[in-house]
């Protein structure tokens, strides 16, 4: 490692496994995914703005994902 650390590397906690860090990050980014296509899909009807709802799913997502580290960091 260099002076800057893991940066960009998904560092799990110990008591997770592969398949759970995997898992976790695959429902993650199958919301955001999903949101953005779904926004671009003709058929349905906007209700404000496609790059917030856009950008509320991945703050959602990030935000989880970091949650679910912190839990597992501090509790278990």
């Amino acid at each position: 490692m260099n002076s800057m650390g893991p940066l960009g590397i998904t560092i799990g906690h110990d008591s997770l496994n592969v398949w759970q860090l995997v898992t976790v990050e695959s429902l993650l980014t199958f919301v955001v995914v999903f949101t953005t296509y779904a926004t671009m899909d003709s058929n349905r009807k906007s209700f404000g703005s496609d790059a917030l709802s856009i950008g509320l799913a991945y703050l959602i997502a990030s935000l989880t994902g970091v949650s679910l580290f912190l839990f597992t960091l501090y509790f278990f």
